[in-house]
């Protein structure tokens, strides 16, 4: 009996990094990869001076998925983008950080066989919520709150470089340290 709860407990462990090791081989999504050069990617997007790019309608909601965010993937043209099973797929967002991409978000309609497929494909999560954090890489699912038992009209799928979003988090905390001597700096100088 202990060979056999043993035997399984070597198996799933063995599975499990086996689906993380999934994760870690598509660095990504679709061929997207996290830790590429922007300029790679011609389709995608500089919107940081058009929010209106981030930007959507969905069931007559409107939605804006501008934060830490600054390209936009055209997908309009692009079968490979078109849906995740029976979720289509509504816009593809991605962080750069120092011309590299930290961040893919991919917004669909929600279907709740996509968590299904998330499981499937790279195991239970093992991480906060549902995420899955392999040693490169964050992948979280997200499906916005709703009131009243309605469905969400939504969810996200988000890969993250853990390198680069360590350094774009170092870097953001430094500018805000930096904004907020210059501000007491400038109130002192008041008095």
């Amino acid at each position: 009996m202990r060979l056999n709860i043993l035997l399984f407990i070597i198996i799933s462990i063995n599975s499990f990094s086996q689906n993380l090791q999934k994760l870690e081989e598509n660095n990504g999504f679709r061929g997207i990869k996290l830790g590429s050069e922007i300029s790679n990617y011609s389709s995608a997007i500089n919107a940081e001076s058009n929010s209106k790019l981030f930007d959507l309608y969905i069931n007559n909601n409107f939605y804006n998925f501008s934060n830490n965010v600054n390209y936009v993937l055209d997908i309009r043209n692009d079968k490979n983008f078109e849906s995740i099973d029976n979720a289509k797929i509504l816009g593809i967002y991605l962080s750069v950080f120092k011309g590299k991409i930290r961040e893919i978000k991919v917004i669909t309609e929600y279907h709740p066989y996509t968590y299904e497929l998330l499981k499937l494909a790279y195991g239970e999560p093992n991480g906060f919520g549902k995420q899955w954090s392999g040693e490169n890489i964050y992948c979280y699912y997200t499906i916005p709150p709703v009131d009243n038992g309605k469905k969400p009209d939504w969810a996200w799928i988000r890969f993250i470089d853990k390198l680069l979003d360590e350094q774009f988090n170092i870097e953001k905390e430094s500018k805000l340290k930096v904004a907020k001597e210059l501000e007491q700096k400038r109130a002192i100088s008041k008095f």
